[in-house]
């Protein structure tokens, strides 16, 4: 499947978690899903992802740097450190 690389990350990103989402999974996993793009876009995509959790019961395993959103957005936190948890 070819995407439009003019369109923005944002939108490219929305278009994949789209395709990702169809159809509807019980498991959604994610390593650093929102790199490249703003912090704003960042926490819209974030938001997006809770409301699918919240709306669909969609478990979801997200890789990510982003500690405030991680903070904002998870139930459960796994951390690690050197490689250790």
């Amino acid at each position: 499947m070819a995407f439009n690389l003019k369109a923005d990350k944002d939108t490219n990103l929305r278009v994949m978690l789209a395709l990702a989402l169809d159809p509807n999974p019980e498991l959604l996993l994610l390593d650093e899903p929102a790199s490249g793009i703003d912090f704003l876009d960042k926490l819209r995509y974030y938001d997006d992802i809770a409301a699918i959790n919240a709306r669909d019961g969609t478990t979801v395993v997200l890789v990510s740097h982003e500690l405030e959103l991680v903070r904002r957005h998870a139930h459960h936190v796994i951390a690690l450190r050197n490689g250790t948890v």
